[in-house]
């Protein structure tokens, strides 16, 4: 099931859809698309960043090259605000290792964008009516290629009742380490974190802290945490992590509350790429239904009735683009939350 989602957080943060500074398109690849798929044939090589999980990162990679066989996807995982430093440094030395990135470094990519860096796709699904021109195409270069489905996980040995929503979790019974939460360390964690504040209150996390919680770098160990019983119940609990674990025995559950909030991964590709058409070529079959089928497995999708995606709660936010791309926000809101939890 698509998205029905608040959209104006994501239109507002880049001013609509207008055209990335620097014109569109890639300079040096091909101007049609059965000139684009013949090069990239010739190429035959791709290469993406990705910040997205290891078995997600490994089906897009397998239906790619199935439908591609003439490219082979290099996926490279980067985690956490590196990816922006590594970019950085191979863009001052001239030397990209990656064709397209597929990440969650809002702040750095919108300004990039801004620059006029990216390319914008010419594909028959990255450019189509599903993309172009609708709020999931930020300046016609960034696509919100992948949602993750996150929510509450627990040890179902622990909690027999868990809680529908997020205002729940501040139970007392959740007290005293049970509960499980993420460390503040990139944008999509603080915007959580700030959502909460919107939407249940500005002592929400003040009430989290006085539960004496266990914080965990992300969402696989958090999981690992849950399924040892070092922890009963988790914030930040990722349905493709707890999934698998879920269908091999282990005493885990999820769910994702509704009101519910999202963190989108946004793709791009560079101009000046190694290899452009390949590059678009990707893209392109990220923004198809095969490809969703891939990122969204286990998760959301913006298109609609992908095969494997869950269906969104019947209020989603998206993370705040405006707010996770605005310049300091970030130190800001990561200073303010160590102090809460003292960190």
């Amino acid at each position: 099931m698509g998205i029905a989602v608040v959209a104006a957080a994501l239109l507002a943060a880049c001013g609509g859809q207008a055209a990335a500074p620097g014109g569109g398109g890639m300079s040096t690849a091909a101007s049609t698309w059965d000139e684009v798929l013949k090069k990239a044939s010739e190429e035959g090589t791709v290469s993406l960043y990705s910040a997205l999980l290891p078995e997600v990162n490994k089906e897009l990679e397998t239906r790619f090259e199935k439908t591609y066989p003439d490219i082979d996807l290099k996926i490279t995982r980067i985690v956490g605000p590196e990816v922006s430093a590594k970019l950085d440094a191979e863009l001052k030395s001239g030397s990209l290792g990656a064709d397209i990135v597929n990440h969650v470094n809002y702040e750095w990519a919108k300004t990039k964008a801004d620059e006029g860096l990216f390319a914008e796709p010419v594909g028959p699904n990255g450019a189509g009516p599903e993309w172009k021109g609708t709020p999931y195409l930020i300046d016609d270069v960034l696509q919100t290629s992948a949602l993750t489905a996150l929510g509450i996980a627990w040890n179902t040995e622990k909690v027999t009742d868990p809680p529908a929503t997020y205002e729940g979790l501040v139970d007392p019974k959740y007290g005293g380490g049970q509960l499980g939460l993420v460390d503040n360390l990139a944008a999509p964690m603080a915007d959580l974190y700030a959502w909460l504040e919107d939407t249940y209150g500005a002592d929400y996390l003040t009430k989290l802290a006085a539960l004496k919680p266990k914080f965990y770098p992300s969402a696989v160990p958090l999981q690992e945490a849950l399924l040892s019983g070092e922890i009963s119940i988790a914030l930040w609990g990722a349905n493709s992590t707890v999934k698998p674990i879920k269908a091999s025995g282990g005493p885990i559950d999820w769910l994702m509350p509704d009101p519910g909030w999202a963190p989108m991964n946004l793709g791009y590709m560079f101009k000046e790429s190694n290899n452009p058409n390949a590059a678009q070529v990707l893209f392109d079959f990220m923004a198809s239904a095969e490809g969703q089928e891939s990122l969204a497995k286990d998760n959301l999708s913006v298109l609609p009735n992908v095969a494997g995606a869950v269906e969104a709660p019947k209020e989603l936010t998206l993370l705040d683009l405006t707010r996770a791309t605005k310049p300091g926000w970030l130190g800001s809101a990561q200073s303010e939350w160590k102090q809460t939890f003292g960190r």
